[in-house]
């Protein structure tokens, strides 16, 4: 089995049910994960010790502290780079661009491979179930 395949399994399950997973954030103040959240889990770009200790609550939970000279998180950049990122990604904007589009205002050229999967796992509309079922597109497409 390939690494990419191997960790979109991992995060999948690191948020295999409802209760694990959350929107809004790469992880909440009850440890549960976003979609992007269990991918820098599963790869190692991150722990889920390390995303709690670097939220800073006086912001949304969302926002990272210490972000650099880009105005970026390191483990955003290392998302963006991520082929897992990529590979969900890309199963997110062939099977659901109009919710991308709504949710970002547009897809262009400029978008980077963490919108698509932020706007999918973060739309009001859009269930655990429904989340679930891209990663496992993007599993059996890797």
């Amino acid at each position: 089995m390939n690494i990419v395949k191997e960790n979109l399994i991992k995060a999948k399950a690191l948020i295999d049910t409802p209760d694990k997973w959350s929107k809004g954030g790469l992880i909440d103040n009850n440890g549960c994960l976003c979609s992007l959240g269990a991918i820098a889990v599963a790869t190692g770009i991150s722990t889920k010790d390390d995303l709690t200790s670097r939220l800073d609550y006086s912001m949304a939970s969302s926002q990272f502290a210490n972000t650099d000279a880009s105005g970026t998180h390191p483990i955003y950049n290392a998302l963006i780079a991520s082929p897992e990122v990529q590979a969900l990604a890309g199963v997110i904007l062939s099977n659901h661009p109009g919710i991308v589009r709504e949710y970002m205002g547009s897809i262009n050229d400029d978008l980077t491979p963490d919108y698509p999967v932020m706007a999918y796992n973060d739309t009001n509309t859009i269930t655990h179930q429904d989340m679930m079922a891209a990663f496992d597109n993007a599993i059996n497409k890797a």
